[in-house]
């Protein structure tokens, strides 16, 4: 498991700075990744406020695309501490980079309502070195 530790949130904005990159190789699959979400300006992302209902979506795109590569779920492992685990078994396939996301979104407002968006990572997936 990889984990990305600083992902600030901000509510309909897109964060500058990129966390990363993690590598992976074509041919294998995303490790679980485990992401910490804060706010901007400090504190956990509490996931659970009042009982409310917290989903979780990771996103992976093209580095620069606008087609998402694969996306689901995260598993809310600590609530009030903003961490959630991405688990994937998608293959990587294309050698370049690659970038994702999570969005959080609370209750059940209609879909892109009142997201929040964490700081976006990235990932290079590379050819694998044969072996001679």
């Amino acid at each position: 498991m990889t984990s990305f530790d600083y992902m600030p949130v901000a509510t309909r904005e897109v964060l500058a700075s990129f966390a990363g990159p993690l590598t992976v190789w074509v041919g294998d699959t995303l490790p679980d990744q485990q992401f910490q979400l804060l706010y901007e300006d400090g504190g956990y992302l509490d996931l659970n406020p009042g009982g409310v209902i917290c989903q979780v979506t990771c996103y992976i795109a093209r580095y620069k695309g606008t087609k998402k590569v694969t996306s689901g779920l995260c598993i809310v492992t600590d609530p009030l501490h903003g961490i959630v685990t991405f688990q994937s078994s998608y293959v990587w396939r294309v050698p370049g980079l690659y970038e994702g996301q999570c969005r959080i979104r609370f209750g059940t407002d209609p879909p892109g309502f009142d997201w929040l968006s964490s700081q976006k990572f990235l990932i290079h997936c590379r050819m694998a070195t044969p072996i001679t």
